[in-house]
């Protein structure tokens, strides 16, 4: 899915999308409210929930500090409707793209882009092809 396709896909869903905790390890196609993902808290019996904190591994810390920085850039340009970040330096194989679109839950998401494979110039001209207005 190209990263037109993808946040038109987000800005959809954004609005469908239940204001739960996300579960770390699991896939989903539905983007995530804006919120901490610290907590599991998933009903592992019928009869009770329990909130467990997962240990906190330097990818999770990355990726925390790239979700709050995309938050960051949309509240600190109120006009603006996405927010895109790209970090080439935490994985030695890929290129992450940390996309944030405004919306009233909020959704972030995370792209892996092989550095093998990319274009820089193409990924520069793909995300500036929404236009100032919309883009920081």
């Amino acid at each position: 899915m190209g990263l037109d396709n993808l946040l038109a896909t987000m800005e959809r869903r954004a609005a469908d999308t239940p204001d739960t905790p996300c579960n770390r390890g699991e896939v989903s196609a539905k983007p995530a409210p804006i919120q901490a993902c610290t907590f599991d808290t998933h009903d592992t019996s019928e009869k009770t929930t329990t909130a467990i904190a997962k240990p906190e591994t330097l990818q999770d810390r990355q990726r925390e500090a790239r979700r709050q920085k995309v938050i960051a850039m949309l509240e600190a340009t109120p006009g603006t409707q996405r927010a895109i970040y790209v970090d080439d330096a935490s994985d030695p194989a890929n290129i992450i793209v940390t996309v944030a679109v405004r919306h009233p839950t909020g959704a972030t998401c995370e792209m892996l882009v092989s550095k093998a494979g990319c274009d820089a110039w193409q990924l520069l001209e793909l995300i500036e092809r929404h236009g100032a207005k919309n883009v920081h």
